[in-house]
């Protein structure tokens, strides 16, 4: 009996003890609290944040990706459709030869301008009968359209339904006519003429071939001349021009070409010793192609 007292007075003092000791102990207590509670809530933002740049980068990503496999497919049907273009050519010994922006695109990447989706010929006007019935053997997989008397378009059945609906227009090859005088080479289209496209006669004939996409094909002999004719070669499209002749509904938007170097792959002229001009394709300072083209210094 005596323990169970002592007991209850131990336990009686202990309360007694700790409610004097409350008031102090407890301001620091509930300030302790209060920080806890603001940095759980500041974590819990970070992490929502965390999570929301996460997922925002890995949608891009894979937006990215899916564009890229998309572009390349509708790349990949315009260059096979420019095969079967120069396959029939050859055989039907009808001469023709890049222009244009396609050129342009030989030019600076070895292959299609970035911000271009269509190749772009040019062909005498004088062949335009033989070359229609060439070009409908390609059919059902092409088709021909007549849009005016200078200008078919060739366009591929083959392109997905996916990729078709991210292009303005359909992947095709622009064959514009050409015809001859005693010293220029002019463009049938009187509109196209204006903007510059027309060349001397020697800055054109013989053909060359330039690198494209992979492989070569007809250029001018003269191809700097030919586009410092129609281009300024230090600005690049960033968004295409779809128009040979540009309108208001045209969006053209360039910029210096050394800011885009780190972002596309660009060529580098020079001349060798051997008198012959050398194009080495460079990407982040690395060289992933070389070519060798006999051609004179000025035209390098």
């Amino acid at each position: 009996m005596i323990m169970l007292v002592s007991l209850y007075r131990a336990v009686k003092q202990c309360f007694v003890d700790l409610s004097r000791l409350c008031p102090k102990i407890l301001p620091p207590l509930r300030r302790t609290v209060r920080l806890t509670s603001i940095s759980l809530q500041v974590f819990g933002c970070l992490v929502v944040l965390a999570l929301l740049v996460t997922g925002l980068f890995m949608t891009l990503r894979w937006l990215v990706q899916a564009t890229g496999t998309l572009q390349g497919t509708w790349r990949w049907v315009e260059c096979q459709t420019l095969y079967d273009f120069n396959h029939l050519m050859i055989q039907a010994g009808i001469h023709y030869f890049m222009f244009g922006t396609t050129l342009l695109g030989s030019w600076r990447h070895h292959g299609l301008l970035p911000a271009e989706q269509n190749v772009q010929v040019a062909v005498s006007f004088d062949t335009r009968k033989d070359l229609k019935k060439i070009l409908k053997s390609l059919e059902p997989d092409h088709v021909l359209q007549r849009v005016t008397p200078y200008r078919w378009m060739l366009l591929s059945r083959e392109m997905p339904r996916e990729v078709s609906s991210l292009v303005k227009r359909p992947v095709h090859i622009d064959i514009n006519f050409y015809n001859l005088t005693d010293t220029h080479v002019l463009l049938s289209n009187p509109l196209v003429a204006k903007r510059g496209f027309a060349y001397p006669k020697d800055k054109v004939f013989p053909l060359t071939y330039r690198p494209f996409q992979g492989t070569h094909f007809p250029a001018p002999n003269d191809t700097m001349a030919v586009l410092m004719a129609t281009y300024d070669l230090d600005l690049c499209e960033v968004a295409p021009c779809h128009d040979l002749v540009k309108t208001q509904e045209s969006t053209c938007l360039e910029m210096p070409c050394e800011q885009l170097e780190e972002i596309y792959p660009f060529t580098r002229h020079e001349m060798n010793d051997d008198g012959c001009c050398e194009e080495f394709l460079i990407y982040h300072w690395r060289q992933i192609n070389k070519v060798v083209l006999d051609q004179s210094r000025e035209q390098c």
